[in-house]
């Protein structure tokens, strides 16, 4: 069976990998945008943050 690429224990301990997610769901965001998902795109920047929010828990 095929591991996830992005789990919370990665993210936790590896910060390239974090910064490399956060990048990831940036660009995931910009298609949205620039397909007229504006709600989509809205709904990425907000699980974003609250990934963020709840990462910086761990540092």
């Amino acid at each position: 069976m095929k591991q996830p690429n992005f789990t919370y224990d990665k993210l936790i301990v590896d910060h390239e990998l974090r910064a490399e997610f956060f990048a990831f769901i940036d660009d995931q965001r910009k298609l949205a945008i620039k397909h007229g998902f504006f709600d989509a795109a809205k709904i990425h920047a907000m699980n974003a943050k609250r990934m963020r929010d709840d990462l910086a828990l761990y540092d």
